[in-house]
């Protein structure tokens, strides 16, 4: 289910859904980490030390390369086929 869900943006169309869903997810983190003591046990990223939430940028960092890397891909092809309507 999660994979589904953080699927990486297929056409230029999706990159935006994804980048809101980044977004908020940030925001939750940021609302976790603002909080003096976590509700769930199990969001606590200093119970394994900085581990987790490494692996949350890491996360985040490859969502948003995922998005750029499809925006490029667009771009390119859209300019491709505009070079060959001129030929």
């Amino acid at each position: 289910m999660l994979k589904k869900v953080w699927e990486p943006p297929k056409k230029l169309e999706d990159v935006p859904d994804t980048m809101d869903r980044v977004s908020a997810l940030i925001q939750f983190v940021q609302d976790l980490t603002a909080q003096p003591t976590p509700p769930v046990a199990e969001y606590n990223f200093s119970s394994h030390g900085y581990y987790g939430f490494y692996l949350f940028l890491g996360f985040v960092q490859d969502m948003v390369e995922e998005c750029q890397k499809t925006i490029c891909n667009s771009v390119k092809a859209e300019r491709e086929g505009n070079n060959h309507v001129k030929q």
